[in-house]
Order: C-alpha cells, then sequence, then structure tokens
C-alpha cells in the first residue's frame, strides 16, 4: 500500500430524504476533489437518515432500504469516477455481510453516526477533516497485527444456529 489522502465528512441528514442527502455527498465529494482526497468517508445511514429509523414501520424501513448495486450505489460510483476518489458513504442495506479483511482487503471504511458536528470545542467534531495515511505503519498497526492472531475455531459456535436468533432492528431498538 501507498501513503493515501483520506476525508471524513459529518453533516446533518434529511430523515428519509435521500436526493437531499446525496446533494450534501455531491458538495463534500467536489471539495474533497479540490484537497486531492483519494478516499472519503461519510457517516453511518447518511443517505437514508439514522436517528428516525427507529420509529419506523417494517414497511417503511425496508422501502428506504437498497440493494448494493441500488440508485444510490450507482449515483456514488458516478461521483467516484467523476472525481477519481473512493467514496464510502451509508445507507441502509440489503445484502449479506463479509470477511473483507480475511479477503486481501488493505482498508477498510466503517462510518459511524457520531450524532453532531461543527463544535466549538477545539478538539470536537467539524464537518470534515483530511488526513494523509502513512502505508510505512500499516504492517504495525493493531488490526494486522490481530488479524494474525485471530483464532477461527474459537468462533466456530457462533456460526451455527441456536434458535434464539431474533430480528436485528428488534435487538437493536427494542422493537
Amino acid at each position: 500500500m501507498r501513503d493515501i489522502r483520506v476525508a471524513t465528512v459529518q453533516f446533518q441528514h434529511a430523515p428519509g430524504d435521500k436526493p437531499y442527502n446525496l446533494g450534501r455527498v455531491r458538495h463534500f465529494v467536489m471539495e474533497a476533489a479540490r484537497a486531492s482526497v483519494e478516499i472519503i468517508a461519510f457517516p453511518e445511514m447518511c443517505l437514508t437518515g439514522y436517528w428516525h429509523v427507529r420509529k419506523l414501520s417494517r414497511a417503511a424501513f425496508e422501502a428506504l432500504a437498497e440493494p448494493v448495486d441500488g440508485p444510490c450505489t450507482q449515483e456514488l460510483l458516478r461521483l467516484s469516477r467523476d472525481h477519481g476518489m473512493s467514496i464510502g458513504a451509508g445507507l441502509l442495506e440489503r445484502a449479506p455481510a463479509r470477511a473483507t479483511a480475511l479477503l486481501g482487503a488493505e482498508l477498510l471504511l466503517a462510518p459511524h453516526q457520531t450524532g453532531g458536528c461543527n463544535s466549538v470545542s477545539p478538539r470536537g467534531m467539524k464537518p470534515m477533516v483530511v488526513a494523509d495515511l502513512d502505508a510505512s505503519l500499516l504492517p504495525t498497526s493493531s488490526g494486522r497485527r490481530w488479524l494474525r492472531a485471530r483464532r477461527p475455531d474459537l468462533y466456530e459456535s457462533l456460526t451455527r444456529p441456536t434458535g434464539q436468533e431474533q430480528e436485528t432492528r428488534r435487538v437493536r431498538f427494542g422493537e
């Protein structure tokens, strides 16, 4: 891996308004392109909204979700091509999860919702952060070291159904 300029962005999404949220993503991608950013990460569920989801009915929740190759992803891919940048943006996705690191990924984007931005604190969250990742540090990174120490035999029991599994939404929101 080589050194990479990355950015992370927090913004106030509009609940359930994908066109508006995609517009905010477009805005920040253009700003990042001017700063020579190669990878940009947006918050968890920034395209669909986050906080309102727990109050949605199952039908409304499913209507907001998209397959991984859906319209939002297609727009992100277009933006990515137009600006020569990898874009990670969260949405409600209809797709299985993957063990990407074990398949060879060197860098994973894991966006999360912080609940605030543009803090007055000098150490607080701001709307856009740009940093350079130093590839020479990758071999000694904590994640890389722990990946080499993994013990798949300890997780085998997690892959077998117990009959006590519950829907993620119920576990997450207590419904």
